[in-house]
């Protein structure tokens, strides 16, 4: 294992998101805002593989209160889950059951209930 990440903002509402060693996400919790990333919106008790967009690896993650993040191995934020506030950060306010790519250059991310930091390559 190399990161965990945990969610939620209420005591019914978290999600876990687990990066392996060899690439691989997983994830369980709440997943009514498809804040796993599956593309469901069925609660998990246990883990389930979350399988990136095609030659994609992820190497951070980060987790909102029904958003999760994911930063690639080249450097490009991935974003799914609630997005009423714009949390995934595409310009939209809906929810987005698989990742979207949002940003790309980053360097590190950290979130917080409904927000998002994102340390750019070269910048803030």
């Amino acid at each position: 294992m190399t990161q965990v990440a945990e969610g939620g903002s209420l005591w019914n509402n978290g999600q876990t998101l687990v990066l392996l060693s060899n690439g691989s996400l997983w994830a369980w919790g709440d997943d009514r805002a498809s804040q796993l990333g599956n593309g469901s919106r069925r609660p998990r008790p246990a883990p389930v593989r979350i399988h990136p967009p095609a030659g994609v690896t992820y190497q951070r993650l980060a987790t909102g209160s029904a958003t999760s993040y994911a930063v690639s191995t080249a450097g490009n934020v991935y974003a799914w889950g609630v997005s009423h506030v714009g949390q995934v950060g595409n310009g939209r306010t809906r929810t987005a059951a698989t990742s979207v790519l949002v940003a790309s250059g980053a360097r590190s991310i950290s979130a917080t209930a409904n927000n998002v930091v994102i340390s750019l390559r070269g910048g803030t």
